[in-house]
């Protein structure tokens, strides 16, 4: 049994028993033990019927693991060599980030351990959509307050408002949550909140967005987790609203995706996917692919940034904060 209790904000319910399913030979349910009456039939010499009772037993082993199977697929991962922290690994000092595919490829089952943030780019847009309605709230108490009588006032909203008039983006995208307010209560207009929405939408896709920076800064691990599953199964706003979107310590499993790459504009130059008059689809793939590469190092699409790498996430959780992970820690420090 584990040490530790945790918390698990995801969990891909499928490929954890995918997983377990090759190593277990079957993943269990539940367990129970039946029996069961038989009956035989002898026919002796003498042709007279006999008949005899025997008891049987058969047992069906089908655990209920629920929470517990993760838990334990981990463990068996890691016994077995198939799974590696290297949270030590990338924490160091001294570990080159630039060659971590050489020791730790793709498909390469690791556990992370560090400071992380959560980030939605719906969120964002619910956030800011509030915050304009607030300040168009506000701005409507202080004028109802400075104004005489309600036909000035209304006069007055009638006019503020034909000045700050901006056209409303469509309605499937994010931006288009934030309609025009007074920018009197803010400093800030419709105009100015719209942009970041577009930003974080443009650079993140709207979903939830686990970012590790065991180094500060200096390397970021993603993982999108994909909505629909174990524990991701709450409101983007109630989950923001329990974790907030400061740094703290989250653990991920799951195997390395994909790192990125350092590319720059001259890369594209001397790559043509042209042969003749012709195209080379296998080439222009290529091409396409190398340029998708370049905005992922400039930050400006949802893909891992140079020197990062992608993480296709088993389950992502945090250690619950108890007297017993205390005991464990003292222990630990101890033995040092």
């Amino acid at each position: 049994m584990s040490a530790y209790l945790r918390e698990y904000l995801y969990a891909d319910v499928d490929k954890i028993r995918s997983l377990a399913g090759q190593l277990m030979e079957g993943v269990p349910e539940e367990s129970r033990t039946t029996e069961k009456r038989v009956k035989q039939l002898s026919l002796g010499i003498k042709a007279v019927a006999g008949s005899a009772n025997d008891w049987a037993s058969e047992e069906y082993v089908n655990k209920s693991l629920a929470d517990s199977l993760f838990a334990t697929l981990e463990d068996i991962l890691e016994s077995e060599g198939w799974l590696q922290d290297i949270s030590d690994v990338l924490m160091a000092a001294e570990t080159d980030l630039t060659n971590l595919s050489d020791s730790y490829p793709p498909a390469q089952l690791v556990r992370i351990t560090g400071p992380g943030v959560l980030f939605d780019a719906r969120l964002v847009a619910r956030v800011l959509s509030g915050l304009a309605a607030a300040g168009d709230g506000v701005a409507a108490l202080i004028r109802s307050e400075n104004q005489s009588g309600p036909k000035n006032s209304q006069g007055a909203g009638r006019k503020n408002h034909q000045k700050q008039q901006v056209t409303t983006p469509d309605a499937d995208t994010l931006e288009a949550m934030i309609l025009d307010f007074d920018p009197a209560a803010l400093g800030l207009n419709a105009q100015f909140l719209r942009s970041i929405v577009k930003v974080s939408r443009g650079v993140f896709s709207p979903g939830v967005h686990l970012m590790l920076t065991p180094r500060g800064d200096d390397i970021t691990i993603t993982a999108r987790l994909q909505e629909g599953r174990k524990y991701l199964e709450t409101d983007p706003e109630i989950l923001f609203s329990r974790y907030g979107t400061a740094r703290q310590t989250w653990t991920l499993v799951g195997s390395i995706g994909a790192y990125s790459q350092s590319v720059s504009s001259s890369d594209l130059d001397q790559h043509s996917f042209m042969e003749g008059d012709t195209i080379s689809r296998s080439k222009f793939a290529g091409y396409i692919n190398k340029f998708m590469q370049l905005i992922g190092y400039q930050g400006l699409a949802d893909m891992p940034q140079f020197p990062g790498f992608s993480i296709v996430p088993l389950a992502a959780y945090r250690t619950i904060v108890g007297p017993r992970l205390v005991e464990i820690e003292k222990q630990g420090e101890a033995r040092v």
